[in-house]
Formats: C-alpha cells, sequence, structure tokens
C-alpha cells in the first residue's frame, strides 16, 4: 500500500518484469526509413523502427515520443532524421511506438522492456 493524497491509501500494480520473447521484422511502418520490427513482450506487442548500424557495437539510442507515441517524434519527424545521422557514428536507434499512448504506467513499462534489449 502506498500513501495518497490525504491519507488515503492506494494498491500498487503489481506487474512481473516484462520480457522480450520475440521479434517480427519486415518494411518501416508509415513508409518510413528503417526496418519495421515488432517485439513480442510479456505485456503485447510493441511495434517500433530499427536504424541499425553497419558497425555494430555496443552503442544505441532508444527512441521514445511523447504521450500520444508514434515514430517521429517532435520537429517534424527529429527522431527519424537523426536516427540516419547517427548511423555512420555506429549508433544504432529503435524509434518506439507505444502500446498504449497516453497511458502513462503502460509507455513507461514499454520503455523499460525495451532499452535493455538494444544491447543485445
Amino acid at each position: 500500500m502506498v500513501e495518497g493524497a490525504m491519507g488515503q491509501y492506494r494498491q500498487l500494480r503489481q506487474t512481473p518484469a516484462p520480457s522480450i520473447f520475440g521479434v517480427d521484422t519486415g518494411p518501416p511502418h508509415e513508409g518510413d526509413t528503417g526496418q519495421g520490427v515488432v517485439l513480442h513482450t510479456t505485456l503485447g506487442p510493441i511495434k517500433a523502427i530499427l536504424h541499425q548500424s553497419a558497425q555494430g557495437g555496443a552503442r544505441a539510442v532508444l527512441w521514445a515520443g511523447g504521450a500520444r507515441g508514434g515514430y517521429a517524434g517532435p520537429a517534424e519527424g527529429v527522431f527519424a532524421h537523426l536516427a540516419e545521422a547517427f548511423l555512420p557514428q555506429g549508433l544504432t536507434s529503435l524509434r518506439l511506438h507505444y502500446r498504449h499512448p497516453g497511458v502513462y504506467v503502460e509507455s513507461v513499462l514499454d520503455v523499460w522492456t525495451c532499452g535493455p534489449g538494444l544491447s543485445s
């Protein structure tokens, strides 16, 4: 139990640690650059666009948009532009689309699930 406003208590959601158990690839979503991926997780499928660096390496960027989700990010698609610009520097990028845009807790869980997967 967690104490809330004015001394009221509420039950915290108990969620097992989410994990990725499969990945499907295909053309990019929305006719975009990169490779379309669907990450199959214990929370449900998460759609994303992967920009894989040819240099490999352990450096990566996870792009997560605002409350409405989507792949583009702010400023007329800055995530896609930066993901492509970072490729020659050896940075792989994953542009994430939330399973439930606008639902803060679920969006945070999506980021939490996908972040460690970039290093594998």
